[in-house]
């Protein structure tokens, strides 16, 4: 896990506001991402409830789908507990979710829709067998999200 304000904060305009992400959760996302390929990766994200949404850390959970992994992923509860816990210690809240997308698009899948959590941000990171590409964000409820332009992989 990263940890609070290490780095610049990305602005990211999602249709309906805007979302700042610390650049080095990015990084970290683009690496977990890549290391997981060809199953999901999957975690969470910490920030503030502010107008802007910061996101400030974010934190690796395991994807515990089995042997749909490589299509799908199911994020194991202790992670998410582990998750809050950390939140708490460092002054943040659980503001989203983030997952891969193995040789896959930037928008949601019908399943990644359903299980939106409401009222929390959503990240997908398009990773392919050459690495990381882009990452895409959307706000739940599940049932109109708004979709964030696609945001090029930050350089290492």
């Amino acid at each position: 896990m990263i940890e609070a304000g290490r780095g610049d904060l990305v602005a990211i305009d999602c249709g309906d506001g805007e979302i700042r992400c610390v650049a080095a959760v990015l990084d970290d996302i683009a690496a977990w991402s890549a290391r997981a390929y060809p199953v999901e990766a999957c975690g969470v994200l910490l920030g503030e409830r502010a107008e802007t949404l910061p996101v400030l850390a974010a934190t690796l959970a395991a994807n515990v789908a089995g042997p749909e992994a490589e299509r799908r992923f199911e994020m194991d509860p202790g992670s998410i507990v582990f998750a809050e816990i950390r939140a708490q210690l460092m002054g943040l809240e659980v503001v989203g979710f983030w997952h891969s997308h193995p040789g896959g698009t930037l928008a949601p899948s019908a399943l990644d829709r359903e299980l939106a959590w409401p009222g929390f941000v959503q990240l997908i990171c398009a990773v392919s067998s050459s690495g990381t590409g882009d990452f895409g964000w959307y706000r739940a409820p599940a049932q109109s999200p708004t979709y964030a332009a696609p945001l090029r992989a930050p350089s290492r």
